[in-house]
C-alpha cells in the first residue's frame, strides 16, 4: 500500500488525524484538511470554531514544547498541554459528528473561563499576553452562542477576567512571573499577535461570507427579476395564444345561437358559452394577481355616479340570479351621496366577484346587494361607500374564515360541492381593496348563509342624495336590431378567424365589411375606400395597432373617422390607456353581438343607420303574395329580404330607396371604373353584394360575388366580360326595387311620416326612458337631434344622449321631462 494512499484510514477520517497525516503526507493532505475545515458549505460559526481549535492546538502544542525545553512550571505545562488535548479533541468530535454546540459551550465554560484563568496566574499574570487572550475570548464567545446565552457566557467571563486581574494585584504570590522583561514583552507580543490574527481571521471569515451573501442576493434578485419578466412574457403571450382560439369559438357559439330557433341547440351553446367565459375568467385572474405582484395595477380615479354603479351591478347580479332561478333583492339609501371619485372599474370587479361566488355557493333562496354612504370619520370631503352581497348559500366554517383571502384558498364546503373556480378572485379582490385604501368584510355562518362586503374612502364630488334608485334592466334578445346598408367599415386582425367572426355577426346589418390581416393592408386600404368605422387590433405583429392607426392616419383617414381597438386586455385602465392612443374606444375580446351592436349604433352616423325591430308593419299573406309574384320578375326573393327586418316591410321599403338611389348614384361610376381598370372598383363590388343580398336580388348577388372573387384573383379578362351582365341585373334589381316603392307607397308613406314626426320620437323618448329600453331610445334621440334646428335644444338633447349613454336613466328623465315643459312653454 502507498503510503499516499488514505483508503485504509476512513475510519481514522477526523481532522485530528489530517493534522498528523499532513506532517508526514505534505500540501495534498493539506488541502483537504482546508477545505474539511474551512469550507464555504460550512457556517460562520463553525469555521471559527475550527479557526480557534486548530489555533489552540497548534499554539498550545508549540508553546508546551517550548516551555518543556525551557524548564518551565510543571502547572504551566499540564495547563497548556490539557489545552492542546481538549482543543484537538473538541476538533476531532465536531468533524466526525458534525455537532458543533456542545464543542462551544465546553469551549466557553472549560477553556475560557477555567483554563485561561489558570493560564493567567502560572503565565505572568497581567504583565504577559493573557489579556489579549482576554479580549479574544470574549469575542469569540459572541460569535459563537447567540442571543441571550451569549450575552450571559460574555459577561461572566468578563467579570471573571477581571477578578483575575484584581487578584493578581492583591495578591502578586499567585503570580507566577517571567523571570526577565524579554519573557514579559516576548509573551505580550506573542498573545497580542496570535488574538490579532485570530480575531482578523474571524473578521476576514466574517466580511467574505457577508460580501458573498450579498453577491448572492444580488445574483437572486436579478434572476428573481429575470423570472418575473419572463413570467410576465410568457403570460401575456400565454393569454394571447389561448384566448384567440376561445374568442373564436365563442364568436363562433353565438352565432350558431343567433341562427337556430332549437331548444336542444341554444341549450347546447348556453352551456359553451359558459364553460368559455369561465376560462376566460381564469385567465383574467392569472393575469390580475400576476399585475398585483409585479406592482403594474393601474389604478383609474375619476368620478362617477353611485346610481350609475349600482344599477349596474343590479343588473348583473339580477342575470345571475335569473339564470339559477334565485331571488335577487336589493336595499340602497336614498340618502346615498350622488357623485364620488374613486376607481369606479376595480370597485365593480371587487362586487361583482362577491355576487358570482354568491349565486355560486348558493341553491336556493336568493341574493341581497346593498349599498350607502357614511361619514368618513373628521374628514368632510371623503365619504366611506359600503357596499355589501348577502347570500343564502351553503356559508364558510368559522376555522376557515381567516384563510379566504389567501391565493387559491377555497374552503373545504366549495370543494365538497363540486363548485367551480380557482380560489383567485377574493384573493384578488382583496388586493385591490388594499391598493384603494379599503377593507374587505366577511360575516359568515356554515350552512346558513355569508356576508362579503367592501368599505372604501371616496372623495365626495356631489353630496346630494341620489333618492330612489329604478333598477330596471332592459331585456336582452339575440335578434338583429338595425341595418346600415350605406355603411362601410374595416375590421383589421391578424386572425383570420376573428374576422370571419366579426363578418358573419355583422351580416345580417347589411354593412359592408372589409377586412385587412395586418397593419400594412390595413393602411392602403383607406386609400381606396372611405370607412364610417374601423375595427383595428390592438397587438398585431410586426405593427401593433397604434403604429397602425398612427400610418392610416398619415394616408389620409379622417380624424373623425371612428377607430375602435379590438383587444383581448379587458383590465381597468384600459380605456384611459386606448383613448391616449388615439382610440375613441375598445372592444373586448370575445366580440359580443349585444356589445358591438351598441357600439355600433353609437358611432356610425345616425342618418345611415335603420332601426329593424320587429313591428306591425308586417304584410298581409295576399299583399305578401302579390309583391313577391311581381319582384320574381326581377330575380328579387321578398322572403329573402324581409327575413333580415324581422318582417317589417315599412324597413324594407325605406332600404328599397336606398338601393334604388345607389344605382341613379352610382352606375356611371362603376362604368368609368370598369373603363380605367381602377383598382377600388372591387370595393365597389363588393358593396353591391352586400346590398343585393340585403334585398333578396339573389342572381345580382351571384354576379357580384363571383365578379368580386375573380378581381380579387387579377382576373381583368372575366370583369371585362362580366361587366355587361353585372349592370344588366343590377338595373333589373333597381326596376324591381322602384316597383315595390310604386306598389306599397299608400300604404307605407303615412306610416313612414309618422314615425318621421317629432312629436312620435318625443312620445317614444319618453316612453323609452321610463321603461330602460336603451337601444331605441338612443337611436330615437339621435333622430331628434338630426331633426333640430335650435342650437341650444341640440345641446340639451345631447347631454340627455350622454346620460342615456351611462344608463343612466334617472337622470336622463328628469332633464328630458324639464327640456319638454319648456318646449311647450315655447309653443314649440
Amino acid at each position: 500500500m502507498s503510503l499516499r494512499d488514505t483508503s485504509a484510514f476512513k475510519p481514522l477520517r477526523s481532522t485530528f488525524a489530517y493534522v498528523i497525516i499532513a506532517v508526514i503526507w505534505g500540501d495534498d493532505m493539506l488541502k483537504r484538511i482546508k477545505y474539511r475545515l474551512f469550507s464555504r458549505e460550512l457556517n460562520f460559526k463553525a469555521r471559527i470554531f475550527n479557526l480557534l481549535a486548530v489555533t489552540g492546538f497548534l499554539v498550545s502544542f508549540v508553546i508546551f514544547a517550548v516551555s518543556l525545553i525551557n524548564g518551565a512550571s510543571a502547572l504551566n505545562s499540564v495547563v497548556l498541554l490539557s489545552a492542546a488535548l481538549l482543543s484537538g479533541a473538541l476538533l476531532v468530535y465536531s468533524a466526525v459528528t458534525g455537532n458543533y454546540r456542545p464543542c462551544y459551550i465546553i469551549t466557553v465554560t472549560f477553556v475560557f473561563m477555567l483554563l485561561f484563568p489558570i493560564m493567567f496566574f502560572s503565565a505572568g499574570g497581567y504583565n504577559s499576553g493573557m489579556p489579549c487572550f482576554f479580549v479574544f475570548a470574549v469575542v469569540f464567545t459572541l460569535f459563537m452562542l447567540e442571543g441571550m446565552a451569549g450575552i450571559i457566557c460574555a459577561a461572566a467571563e468578563i467579570v471573571i477576567y477581571i477578578l483575575c486581574c484584581v487578584a493578581a494585584y492583591k495578591f502578586p504570590q499567585w503570580v507566577t512571573s517571567f523571570p526577565d522583561e524579554k519573557g514579559v514583552v516576548g509573551d505580550v507580543i506573542t498573545g497580542f499577535c496570535i488574538s490579532s490574527a485570530a480575531l482578523g481571521a474571524a473578521m476576514f471569515f466574517q466580511i467574505r461570507m457577508y460580501n458573498a451573501q450579498q453577491r448572492q442576493l444580488e445574483e437572486a434578485m436579478a434572476e428573481a427579476r429575470r423570472s418575473s419578466k419572463a413570467k410576465g412574457i410568457f403570460l401575456a403571450n400565454m393569454s394571447h395564444e389561448i384566448r384567440t382560439p376561445i374568442n373564436v369559438i365563442l364568436g363562433m357559439n353565438e352565432l350558431i345561437t343567433r341562427s337556430s330557433d332549437r331548444s336542444e341547440i341554444r341549450e347546447y351553446t348556453s352551456k359553451i358559452q359558459s364553460a368559455g367565459d369561465l376560462l376566460l375568467s381564469i385567465i383574467n385572474n392569472i393575469l390580475d394577481v400576476t399585475q398585483i405582484e409585479s406592482g403594474k395595477m393601474i389604478t383609474a380615479v375619476k368620478p362617477y355616479r353611485t346610481d350609475s354603479l349600482i344599477s349596474e351591478l343590479a343588473s348583473i347580479g339580477s342575470e345571475l340570479c335569473g339564470k339559477k332561478g334565485l331571488d335577487f333583492d336589493t336595499e340602497f339609501s336614498p340618502q346615498m351621496m350622488s357623485m364620488l371619485e374613486g376607481d369606479k372599474n376595480h370597485l365593480r370587479q371587487i362586487v361583482t366577484n362577491f355576487i358570482s361566488n354568491a349565486v355560486k355557493y348558493t341553491e336556493s333562496g336568493g341574493v341581497k346587494l346593498s349599498a350607502e354612504t357614511v361619514p368618513c370619520g373628521d374628514d368632510e370631503k371623503k365619504a366611506v361607500l359600503r357596499i355589501t352581497v348577502s347570500d343564502t348559500g351553503i356559508g364558510i366554517p368559522s376555522k376557515e374564515l381567516e384563510h379566504i383571502f389567501e391565493v387559491f384558498g377555497r374552503g373545504k364546503n366549495a370543494v365538497e360541492c363540486a363548485v367551480e373556480g380557482t380560489g383567485l378572485g377574493l384573493a384578488i379582490s382583496k388586493d385591490l381593496a388594499d391598493s384603494m385604501g379599503g377593507r374587505l368584510i366577511v360575516e359568515s355562518c356554515e350552512n346558513k348563509g355569508s356576508t362579503f362586503g367592501i368599505e372604501i374612502p371616496q372623495k365626495i364630488c356631489d353630496s346630494s342624495p341620489v333618492g330612489e334608485i329604478s333598477l330596471k334592466v332592459s331585456e336582452k334578445t339575440c335578434s338583429d336590431s338595425f341595418i346600415a346598408p350605406e355603411c362601410r367599415i374595416l375590421a383589421v386582425d391578424d386572425n383570420a378567424e376573428n374576422l370571419r367572426v366579426i363578418s358573419l355577426l355583422l351580416e345580417r346589418t347589411m354593412i359592408t365589411v372589409d377586412t385587412a390581416s395586418d397593419g400594412i393592408s390595413a393602411a392602403e386600404a383607406v386609400k381606396k375606400a372611405d370607412y364610417d368605422l374601423i375595427l383595428l387590433d390592438y397587438m398585431m405583429p410586426v405593427t401593433d395597432g397604434i403604429k397602425t392607426l398612427g400610418i392610416m392616419r398619415e394616408n389620409g383617414l379622417p380624424e373623425s373617422t371612428p377607430v375602435v381597438a379590438l383587444t383581448a386586455e379587458a383590465l381597468s385602465g384600459s380605456e384611459e390607456k386606448f383613448i391616449l392612443a388615439g382610440f375613441c374606444a375598445y372592444l373586448s375580446k370575445p366580440v359580443r353581438w349585444h356589445t358591438l351592436e351598441k357600439l355600433l349604433i353609437s358611432l356610425l352616423p345616425a342618418e345611415k343607420v335603420i332601426i329593424s325591430s320587429a313591428s306591425e308593419d308586417v304584410l298581409s299573406p295576399e299583399d305578401f303574395r302579390r309583391l313577391s309574384d311581381g319582384l320574381k320578375m326581377y330575380d328579387i326573393s321578398l322572403e329573402s329580404g324581409l327575413s333580415y327586418l324581422s318582417g317589417n316591410i315599412t324597413r324594407f321599403c325605406a332600404l328599397a330607396e336606398i338601393f334604388a338611389d345607389g344605382y341613379d348614384r352610382s352606375h356611371e361610376k362603376v362604368e368609368q371604373m370598369f373603363e380605367s381598370g381602377s383598382d377600388s372598383l372591387v370595393f365597389e363590388i363588393h358593396s353591391l353584394k352586400s346590398a343585393a343580398k340585403g334585398i333578396g336580388a339573389l342572381t345580382l348577388f351571384e354576379a357580384a360575388n363571383e365578379l368580386e372573387k375573380r378581381l380579387n384573383a387579377g382576373d381583368r379578362e372575366y370583369a371585362a366580360h362580366a361587366r355587361s351582365l353585372l349592370m344588366f341585373e343590377w338595373k333589373r334589381a333597381a326596376e324591381g326595387m322602384k316597383l315595390l316603392i310604386s306598389e306599397t307607397a299608400d300604404n307605407i308613406n303615412s306610416s313612414v311620416g309618422e314615425a318621421a314626426s317629432s312629436r312620435s320620437l318625443e312620445a317614444q323618448i319618453q316612453k323609452g326612458l321610463e321603461e330602460h329600453i336603451w337601444l331605441e331610445t338612443q337611436n330615437d334621440l339621435k333622430q331628434l337631434i338630426a331633426m333640430e334646428t335650435d342650437s341650444e335644444n341640440i345641446k340639451n338633447l345631447t347631454y340627455i344622449a350622454e346620460f342615456v349613454d351611462e344608463l343612466d336613466f334617472v337622470s336622463a328623465e328628469a332633464l328630458f321631462r324639464q327640456f319638454m315643459e319648456r318646449r311647450n312653454e315655447n309653443g314649440r
